[in-house]
């Protein structure tokens, strides 16, 4: 019995040295300069993105997107650590990000006939054109706003993991990002809601 309860623990600890052989353990400063590789393949800048400014092209972000899942789920396979669960959710900033930047755009695309303040006025006939923009540009408004919040936590939370502030940025060394004009961004959403509600008698949900 001795014998064969020792063959087990045997064959248990060689099953889990080969489990843990292929994670590759992650130090924050190495996936950010991976992901620093994927944003100059897609034209794209953590430090500089910016909505209505510094985008990256619309046709670039799905693949992005596609790459970061990628990654995520590689990361996801590592060992434990505060460098994997700062790059994780570094990740997932990005992400939001790049989802921030996509909606805006698609939102862009509609033009004016999207917006109640556009120059030529608009009318009920054009509440689909409005809708949508409103839905887009509040989702790009979300996306953006949890971005922000998230960065910030990420940098809080995990100040002591090395080189997370510094390759990151604080202060005047953030990311061009927090500059994103989400108040305008939020100002159209409320004004299309408000004038199909008050002028056509549509009333708007959202989440």
């Amino acid at each position: 019995m001795k014998i064969g309860l020792w063959i087990v623990l045997v064959i248990l600890i060689v099953i889990s040295s080969c489990t843990n052989a292929g994670k590759k353990d992650y130090t924050f400063a190495e996936g950010f300069a991976e992901l620093q590789k994927l944003d100059t393949a897609h034209n794209a800048s953590f430090k500089n993105e910016q909505l209505n400014s510094t985008m990256v092209p619309l046709d670039n972000i799905d693949p992005l997107l596609e790459q970061l899942d990628l990654m995520q789920g590689n990361i996801q396979r590592a060992q434990e650590s505060d460098n994997k669960e700062a790059l994780v959710r570094f990740i997932a900033i990005r992400k939001d990000m790049l989802l921030a930047e996509k909606n805006f755009q698609l939102a862009q695309k509609i033009g004016d006939i999207g917006l109640v303040t556009d120059e030529n006025g608009f009318s009920c006939a054009e509440a689909r054109y409005i809708l949508d923009a409103a839905y887009l540009y509040n989702e790009s408004f979300t996306y953006a706003r949890r971005a922000e919040f998230s960065l910030d936590d990420l940098l809080y939370w995990f100040g002591d993991v090395s080189q997370l502030q510094d390759l990151v940025g604080l202060n005047k060394q953030k990311t061009a990002f927090y500059k994103s004009p989400l108040d305008h961004v939020h100002k159209i959403v409320q004004t299309n809601q408000e004038t199909l509600e008050k002028n056509c008698k549509i009333k708007v949900v959202t989440k």
